[in-house]
């Protein structure tokens, strides 16, 4: 079997060894114009990319690597942390350029521009990634890719479509993977690549709509020419059913900062589709996360971390959305069953979820309050607003994910809960494998605090003020 791993080491390491010009570019190059999806990311505004104490994370991570500590899905996993901290650490664009299907396996070539990362840094990262016994050595070559001067490197054995190449874009780096997939990158763009649509619907960037932070979109038509079917089976199809967006002929995701007058910016989320059922210039949208709506001021100030995003909660949606990605990589006898089992959970449980969300205010707030260890996008906490008074929300959330044969837990003397997500988790990662949450506040103040350490729960005591006694 390739290793993949190796693949991108050796891409990396070799990258930094042959230096070259950037072809004197005068603006950075965009995605390909007809890519299947890509997604542009800036970290800089979020306080774990620019806190300098996520090295020392990184480096145990590298050395835990390179000292074959671990094996199979473990390091794989250390491996994965390890390279999405580095990348999300720095502004970032990728494209998946193609996607096909042969003998029941999924080939795909695409390319990542990650901006104003050092070299050495970049060649400890991959370096790391790679340090596995037996792993082949690849060789390089010199090649010119849309004028450009460009290496392209690989093993014995390596497919075609797992060739990788790099070349220097600016102040950036372009790393290529498979047949064309940096090639598609410096190819001549149009003048109107689809995507366009999407961003006049939502308007230009100004400090009232705010500032760009980073876009996803996905051409749903290409990816049913690799599948007809993979938009409309489970789990993808209840999802897409779920947001009223199994019709779609492209989508996108529009993340912008604002500015607010007191308290952190806040992040706002629109999702904008065309359907094919209409021209494709007929654009739809939504709001994922709010920038204006009554009491956002108010719940927003909750937090105390460098941005708020405030996402208006609806129940059966996220049930629906969890349910379907539970799913995932289930058969059709299996997701059967799961209806199944399903549908007697509601039977048993609906009254405590019931209890629960009755005493949300129908929205929550995510934060990086305290500060992620990682600048990965997901290592967050949610606080959630609740009544006044009501019932131990905590206790509640802890039976529901109890019932759902999770390893839940309570820590009764520090009134917090956590459920276990990794049993066999590897010692580097222990400490970011569990899930805790707790209330915090009283009265107006009262939330139910979830994140990725008891620091979440005991940062929000500290700002919101301790729970009421049980």
């Amino acid at each position: 079997m390739i290793n993949a791993r190796c693949c991108a080491a050796v891409l990396v390491v070799l990258a930094v060894l042959v230096p070259l010009e950037s072809a004197g570019q005068d603006r950075p190059s965009p995605p390909p114009d007809d890519a299947i999806a890509w997604w542009s990311f800036d970290p800089s505004a979020f306080a774990a990319a620019q806190d300098g104490s996520r090295a020392p994370l990184e480096a145990l991570l590298r050395a835990t690597l390179a000292g074959g500590l671990l094996e199979g899905d473990a390091a794989d996993a250390v491996a994965g942390v390890l390279a999405a901290s580095v990348v999300s650490g720095h502004a970032h664009t990728g494209a998946l350029s193609s996607l096909t299907g042969e003998d029941g396996e999924i080939r795909f070539s695409g390319a990542v521009r990650v901006e104003g990362i050092a070299p050495e840094e970049l060649a400890r990262t991959i370096a790391a990634v790679a340090a596995r016994p037996g792993s082949p050595a690849a060789a390089q070559r010199r090649v010119t890719i849309a004028g450009r001067e460009a290496v392209e490197f690989g093993a014995d054995g390596w497919p075609a479509w797992l060739r990788l190449r790099w070349a220097s874009d600016q102040d950036a780096f372009v790393l290529g993977i498979g047949d064309g997939g940096l090639t598609s990158w410096f190819e001549d763009t149009r003048a109107a690549p689809p995507w366009e649509r999407h961003r006049a619907a939502v308007g230009p960037e100004s400090d009232e709509s705010g500032r760009r932070l980073a876009e996803v979109y996905v051409n749903l038509e290409r990816a049913r020419e690799v599948d007809p079917e993979l938009l409309n089976s489970d789990p993808i199809g209840g999802t897409f059913r779920a947001l009223r967006i199994s019709n779609a002929r492209d989508l996108m995701l529009h993340a912008r900062w604002r500015e607010r007058d007191s308290g952190p910016p806040l992040l706002a989320i629109a999702l904008t589709w065309s359907g094919r059922s209409e021209r494709p210039d007929v654009i739809r949208g939504t709001m994922l996360a709010m920038a204006e709506a009554p009491g956002v001021s108010e719940v927003h100030s909750m937090t105390g971390g460098s941005y708020a995003m405030v996402v208006p909660v609806d129940a059966n949606l996220w049930l629906s959305m969890g349910m379907n990605a539970a799913q995932i990589g289930d058969g059709p006898f299996l997701r059967s069953r799961f209806e199944r089992r399903s549908e007697l959970w509601f039977e048993r449980h609906a009254e405590t979820l019931q209890t629960l969300v009755a005493q949300t205010a129908g929205v929550l707030v995510l934060s990086d309050d305290p500060s992620p260890p990682l600048p990965i996008p997901g290592l967050t906490t949610a606080f959630v607003p609740l009544a006044s008074e009501g019932p131990d929300a905590a206790g509640l959330l802890g039976r529901v994910f109890g019932s759902l044969e999770m390893r839940v837990a309570e820590d009764a003397q520090n009134r917090v809960w956590f459920m276990t997500l990794w049993d066999d988790a590897p010692e580097v990662l222990e400490r970011y494998t569990r899930l805790w949450w707790g209330e915090a506040g009283s009265g107006p103040t009262r939330a139910l605090v979830i994140g990725w350490s008891p620091a979440a729960i005991s940062t929000a005591r500290e700002r919101l003020g301790e729970p009421a006694a049980r």
